[in-house]
């Protein structure tokens, strides 16, 4: 504060209170510090591509496939292009008489202003409006972009100065707000008809041999769970040593690899350097150990390592992200930065519960895991991919005399599985008895929400610490 020349202490806006959040008023101006302002918007190109989308066929499939209604910013122009989609949707014949029959049906002709607004539409519209409607509606829509994120800051605003969360869960906010507004968004309800002629599509599709979703690589495991889907949550479990990891690391290999899937691998555990040995051991079938003894590896091997490391730069999609630390909101960040860099098909995280959720104050540890299974399960919706989390059981299986593991086994959370659409236990009867099941291992589907359960026989190389597709032994071999 300072005095000003009449004598009377004046005070200085601070940054803040130039920032204070705005509200729309009637009009639909806005309202900043007790000033006016009228939102982003261009009337006229909302008129043009009104006329355009009725005049031409060509350029309203153009604008429909990226304009929606609520980019326009008057409510009259929002009424009648949602007709003009609903009606090309309906595959009946869109002009000025069809739309206006459609807002009579729709009782909503009086709302945009009855004849008069056709005629003012038509009458306003510049002589090139036709032909150049995909333009305008571009002009439209950065505009509505604008007022989206307009819209965004001052919630965000609101956000902060409540105070009710921490500052973490404010930056995740406004990450996703933000980044919200350049990705597509869906389509909002579909009509169940719609749904069920996509789903027979689909079924015909894998009748003849079209595969949906990530390959796995492990054929007697997708006979039950299928090839990974979009918006699920997969949790792989087992006791420290038995594979977790390598299972994981196998499947992202197989889907960079072959199946050709941008695959992000989130590791809490090993180092970017440790996961690209394995990778190398797995791709080239060479003992991770002379990574140790590199002064007495074979030729061979080195040229075999030299060479997957040359397919891995020319074939692979398959990026590492180590951490020795890692937050819920960090890796929703990540992930999405990801995304929208490099394209995302499959999330790996390696595992679960080394992630570190925001902790209210005296809440016990389980209650953060519950949390970090939710968020990982709306994770996996938010970014529209499978999510692979690793988790890790309690020790009852050890004291079991046969040291199956069971879903009541993973640890400090039952809310893993509630939340997991799909729970795979792994175990490996030779770490107990090294004469049990030699060279093999079993993934136990535990849980497969709209799918069939079950056992998998697996094959397990110790030296690779691979896993792969059991092969049936000939006619008088030893089977396992």
């Amino acid at each position: 504060n300072s005095p000003n020349p009449s004598g009377k202490t004046s005070r200085t806006t601070s940054a803040c209170e130039m920032a204070l959040p705005m509200f729309r008023g009637d009009d639909g101006a806005v309202s900043a510090g007790g000033g006016f302002r009228l939102p982003p918007q261009n009337l006229e190109a909302e008129a043009n591509v009104l006329a355009g989308v009725l005049l031409d066929a060509n350029a309203r499939f153009e604008v429909l496939t990226f304009l929606t209604p609520e980019d326009f910013y008057r409510d009259s122009h929002r009424r009648m292009f949602a007709a003009v989609r609903d009606l090309d949707g309906a595959g009946v014949v869109v002009d000025a008489v069809t739309l206006a029959e459609e807002l009579e049906r729709r009782g909503e002709m009086a709302a945009v202003g009855g004849l008069d607004a056709f005629a003012a539409i038509f009458n306003g519209s510049l002589p090139s409006a036709a032909s150049a409607a995909p333009h305008y509606a571009q002009i439209v829509k950065q505009k509505a972009i604008k007022r989206d994120l307009i819209d965004a800051s001052n919630e965000l605003l609101r956000v902060a100065y409540a105070d009710d969360r921490t500052a973490e869960e404010t930056l995740e906010l406004a990450e996703r707000r933000i980044l919200g507004l350049s990705q597509p968004t869906g389509d909002g309800p579909e009509p169940i008809a719609a749904l069920t002629r996509k789903a027979l599509e689909r079924m015909d599709a894998r009748r003849e041999g079209e595969v949906f979703g990530v390959p796995t690589g492990l054929i007697d495991l997708e006979r039950i769970v299928g090839p990974l889907q979009a918006r699920r949550l997969y949790v792989v479990a087992a006791r420290p040593s038995i594979g977790k990891s390598a299972f994981t690391l196998g499947v992202a290999d197989h889907a960079a690899f072959e199946g050709g899937v941008p695959t992000l691998f989130v590791s809490l555990e090993m180092d970017g350097l440790e996961l690209a040995e394995r990778f190398l051991s797995n791709r080239s079938g060479v003992d991770s150990y002379w990574f140790r003894n590199a002064a007495r590896i074979k030729d061979g091997d080195a040229y075999s390592l030299a060479d997957a490391d040359a397919r891995f730069a020319r074939d692979s999609r398959l990026h590492v992200f180590d951490a020795a630390e890692l937050t819920l909101a960090q890796l929703g960040a990540h992930a999405r930065r990801h995304k929208s860099k490099h394209g995302l098909g499959l999330l790996v995280i390696d595992y679960m519960q080394l992630l570190n959720g925001p902790r209210l104050k005296g809440e016990s540890r389980e209650g953060e895991v519950s949390r970090i299974s939710k968020r990982l399960r709306g994770l996996a919706k938010e970014l529209n991919v499978p999510v692979i989390a690793v988790a890790q059981l309690n020790r009852a299986a050890e004291q079991r005399s046969n040291h199956e593991p069971t879903m009541a086994d993973l640890r400090e959370s039952g809310q893993i599985e509630q939340d997991a659409n799909t729970v795979i236990l792994l175990h490996r009867p030779e770490y107990y008895d090294p004469n049990d099941h030699p060279g093999a291992a079993f993934a136990i589907v535990a849980k497969n929400r709209g799918g069939a359960t079950g056992k998998v026989r697996l094959a397990f190389n110790k030296h690779l610490t691979r896993f792969g597709n059991y092969v049936q032994p000939p006619p008088g071999a030893e089977a396992f």
